[in-house]
């Protein structure tokens, strides 16, 4: 759990999109967390923030996924979630939308030109964007269709 990858606004963004679903429908997203996590001190700050956030029984950690494995996972996903602060690549985008999977990044360092326009784009500290994205890929599914091909 790297404060790079911006869990905080993650939790916040994904806390966004659970706030407009419950108005719609009884069955709440989940989170997943995908890959292996270490237990440092940012561990314990995840989850006090997602109990904080009133998420905590939303998320799903698998640990380490082998990579022939990640494509289930994409393919099943309603979107990748990837509010990073900081890419040099981006290849979890790429592969994702290389799954057909739709993505919801960050607008900042490599993503911009990485997923050009095949994905929902957000200022790393918008939390309320990033929750406004997510929900427009629940509900949207001709934009969704859309994002696929375009990815």
């Amino acid at each position: 759990i790297d404060p790079r990858k911006n869990w905080r606004i993650m939790l916040s963004g994904f806390r966004n999109v659970v706030d407009r679903v419950r108005v719609k429908r009884t069955e709440l997203p989940r989170l997943v967390l995908v890959g292996k996590i270490s237990k440092d001190d940012q561990y314990p700050l995840l989850h006090a923030y997602a109990k904080e956030l009133g998420i905590s029984e939303l998320i799903v950690e698998t640990g380490f996924v082998p990579d022939e494995d990640l494509v289930g996972l994409y393919r099943s996903a309603a979107a990748l979630f990837f509010p990073s602060m900081y890419e040099g690549f981006g290849l979890t985008p790429l592969e994702a939308m290389a799954a057909g999977c739709p993505v919801v990044c960050s607008n900042n360092s490599a993503l911009p030109e990485v997923v050009a326009d095949a994905a929902l784009t957000s200022d790393p500290m918008d939390d309320v964007s990033f929750g406004r994205n997510l929900f427009t890929i629940l509900e949207e599914h001709d934009l969704v269709s859309e994002l696929i091909a375009r990815g």
